[in-house]
């Protein structure tokens, strides 16, 4: 779509206010709240022949939702949040104007911002979205799934800012690597397209899982050029800038094969470890002991202030030789399950002082026990 200058005639759009409200849930995700920038606490809204497109942007995430719409004339106007929140408790139809929104209960004004405000980065998205090079096909559940599995190993701290984003690596049919140091989530794929290996943030991610929704159907677009990547769902559309930077050889830490394991339950695994968590505590400097055996796996921890505990945990098989107690931090092995849907999980085991790892089809999430990490 054609950059719109700030003189271009304006006109006018109606269209439903729920349709809209949900419009801006959406949006929300890649909404700016503290920007020095007033142009970028708006949405933009603009108009195609029938329909309306609305975009929003944090500098870091970008994202347009298109909608149909009764269209008056030409439509290219900022609109503030603080204005499209009177719409909370909006019904029936909504018009949208140059510095004025209309709704059955009255008219909220205004002063125009000028839409030439608002950035050149952003105005580039707007008008060259679709001009992409690699593009690749996704199942909406399939990438909703990956994105949930690979958030998991992202760090939190900004000491390595690199590894607050997500590698997606073509070469490797496309999968999807996520590390803190400590622990890595990869999610492999089998599409055989050529492209760039690209680094998408967290934050840029979570606005495409909320694109999805909760019940994600269809094809997703994934496209990839100079740098950017942008994700087509339906009428939604989510871009950012990949992160630039050399990510860890993630190939290196990955097992090929384990001389102990067991295939359990994951609801049982993730059920039998809460009480142990508690006893250790995630907010302090414990331990939990865990021990690979026929009969179940041995769980032990202790704190000064709860005591010690101990238990087995169930399992469905098992197979090698018991290992040795391996001792974990309890942060760990509570987000152990959250890459994994329902059913059975494999949780192997390589050495008191080797990665131990949990897998589930295609997913994969590996942890280094506390010796290691020391």
């Amino acid at each position: 779509m054609a950059i719109i200058s700030a003189e271009r005639a304006t006109g006018s759009a109606s269209l439903e206010a729920a349709a809209l409200a949900g419009a801006l849930r959406l949006l929300r995700s890649a909404r700016e709240r503290r920007g020095p920038l007033p142009a970028v606490g708006c949405v933009r809204v603009t108009n195609t022949a029938a329909s309306v497109q609305l975009a929003a942007s944090n500098l870091a995430t970008w994202m347009r939702v298109t909608m149909p719409a009764a269209m008056e004339g030409d439509l290219d106007a900022l609109v503030p949040w603080e204005m499209l929140s009177t719409l909370q408790d909006a019904t029936g139809s909504v018009t949208l104007a140059e510095g004025c929104l209309r709704t059955a209960g009255g008219t909220v004004r205004w002063p125009a911002i000028p839409v030439d405000h608002w950035p050149t980065k952003l105005q580039a998205l707007d008008r060259d979205a679709q001009a992409t090079g690699v593009t690749v096909p996704w199942d909406a559940a399939q990438l909703a799934g990956a994105i949930k599995a690979a958030l998991v190993g992202v760090a939190r701290d900004e000491s390595r800012p690199i590894l607050k984003g997500v590698l997606v690596d073509p070469a490797d049919g496309w999968s999807w690597t996520s590390t803190d140091g400590s622990r890595l989530v990869h999610v492999a794929h089998q599409l055989t397209a050529a492209g760039p290996t690209h680094v998408i943030g967290a934050d840029s991610l979570k606005a495409l899982a909320a694109a999805l929704g909760t019940r994600p159907q269809g094809t997703v677009a994934w496209s990839v050029a100079g740098g950017r990547w942008m994700a087509v769902a339906g009428p939604v559309e989510v871009a950012a800038d990949g992160y630039t930077g050399r990510y860890p050889d993630y190939r290196r830490v990955l097992p090929e094969d384990y001389p102990a394991a067991v295939t359990v339950d994951r609801d049982t695994l993730r059920r039998g470890l809460v009480p142990f968590l508690k006893v250790a505590g995630l907010d302090r400097a414990g331990t939990l002991e865990m021990t690979w055996t026929p009969a179940g796996l041995a769980v032990a921890t202790a704190s000064l202030d709860r005591g010690r505990m101990e238990g087995l945990i169930p399992v469905l098989s098992h197979r090698g030789l018991p290992a040795a107690c391996v001792s974990f931090t309890p942060a760990l092995l509570a987000d152990l399950t959250k890459p994994f849907g329902p059913g059975p999980i494999e949780w192997a085991w390589s050495g008191r002082e080797s990665p131990a790892e949990a897998r589930q089809g295609a997913r994969r999430h590996i942890v280094l026990p506390l010796r290691h990490m020391a």
